[in-house]
């Protein structure tokens, strides 16, 4: 066994600390400085929270889709399971996008448990349960919900009053960073077709 001088024990007792809180900060800065830039629409939210200061809590049409866009394994879980994933509680899944030209905005296109080899894509925990779009009508078209890691946009002191009503309004667009399904939030602002 080696043995270390006091100080060189105290050296390594520095160290060790502060490597572990740099290798934290290596996959946020890759997205940010290699990413690719999607844009995603927002969905209207009502959030209220007085510890977190000024922030605008997002919810993106991402986040429920229909049914219809899982792939063909995951079809086969949903409908071999009782039409319900509470087997597999918390899977992770891939949300595949495509540049919408002419919202200018990225949307769904596949939903998927293998992560894919090109095209943008969202890494996303899916929800157990499968809802209908209009809770009243279970004739609508079913729905599944993916919760994303990209929730809060945090605004200077006294900012947030307009920046909050246009969120509950559905009417941001945000700008995000995405490498290998990680996403990080770069911008909100106002849809242009509002």
């Amino acid at each position: 066994m080696i043995q270390l001088s006091k100080n060189k024990q105290f050296l390594l007792s520095l160290i060790i600390p502060v490597m572990i809180l740099l290798g934290m900060t290596v996959k946020p800065l890759l997205t940010t400085f290699f990413g690719e830039t999607i844009y995603l629409q927002t969905v209207p939210l009502d959030p209220r929270d007085l510890f977190y200061g000024d922030y605008v809590n997002l919810q993106f049409e991402i986040e429920r889709l229909p049914v219809t866009l899982l792939d063909k394994e995951l079809q086969s879980k949903l409908e071999s399971n009782g039409h319900s994933f509470k087997d597999y509680k918390d899977t992770s899944v891939y949300i595949v996008l495509e540049l919408n030209q002419k919202s200018g905005t990225h949307e769904a296109v596949i939903i998927t448990e293998k992560k894919p080899s090109s095209s943008p894509y969202i890494k996303g925990i899916m929800s157990p349960y499968i809802s209908y779009s209009d809770w009243n009508d279970q004739t609508s078209e079913e729905v599944v919900y993916i919760d994303i890691p990209v929730e809060r946009y945090f605004l200077e002191e006294n900012t947030g009053k307009q920046l909050e009503q246009d969120a509950r309004e559905g009417r941001l667009i945000a700008e995000i960073k995405v490498k290998n399904g990680y996403p990080i939030l770069q911008e909100v602002f106002l849809s242009a077709r509002h």
